[in-house]
């Protein structure tokens, strides 16, 4: 049962191959760039946009530890995980990166996901993507 059906919305993806998604969202990354852009972040339309691609089976917004401008994606059925940050030198680096990728690797063990949605703005993130290894 995919994170839809599991929220009682009754939305089929699009495409009817047997892709299972999990997405896995950079918020504060994310929101600076579109922010810098004028643009405005729009959950509803990812999830369309991804529903195009198959079945979506969780959904996670990835936030630093104190981000006071967390997004309202609780009715789009994403689950917010607060990353705590380590404090460098004089300032406080956010490890959402980090957490990300460790979801991303529990995930890959799932035997209900075939694929990843990484939205986010580093493109060094797309460096272990390639390394993940599906169970299924």
């Amino acid at each position: 049962m995919g994170l839809l059906q599991r929220l009682g919305l009754k939305i089929e993806p699009e495409n009817k191959n047997n892709n299972r998604l999990a997405i896995l969202v950079d918020y504060s990354n994310i929101a600076r760039e579109v922010s810098v852009q004028g643009k405005i972040l729009d959950f509803g339309k990812l999830l369309r946009e991804c529903l195009k691609l198959g079945s979506i089976e969780d959904a996670f917004v990835f936030i630093p530890d104190g981000w006071y401008n967390a997004p309202q994606v609780n009715k789009f059925g994403f689950e917010i995980i607060t990353c705590q940050g380590v404090k460098e030198s004089e300032k406080i680096e956010d490890r959402v990166d980090i957490h990300i990728i460790r979801r991303a690797w529990k995930l890959a063990q799932d035997s209900r996901i075939t694929d990843f949605v990484l939205v986010g703005h580093d493109h060094h993130m797309l460096e272990w993507i390639k390394d993940v290894k599906f169970s299924n």
